[in-house]
């Protein structure tokens, strides 16, 4: 999926972020690019794949996790 910057066609977005979310902490937090943490680091790919404006959170268990706005669009 992010080797070849394209989404599994049949996942929703939500499903495609929890996958990226679960890649962040699978690699290590500390390990991801820009230092922006595991929420970061989703909100960029989902951003650089297309996917996922209008997601404001990751579906994790029982929990979600809060991600920060989508640039898709940002003038600046």
């Amino acid at each position: 999926m992010l080797t070849k910057a394209v989404a599994d066609r049949f996942a929703s977005d939500e499903q495609v972020a929890a996958a990226i979310f679960a890649l962040a902490y699978k690699v290590g937090v500390q390990n991801l690019p820009g230092g922006g943490g595991a929420r970061q680091f989703v909100r960029d790919q989902l951003d650089r794949l297309g996917l996922g404006q209008e997601l404001t959170h990751i579906p994790w268990g029982s929990k979600r996790f809060r991600l920060p706005p989508s640039r898709v669009g940002d003038a600046g």
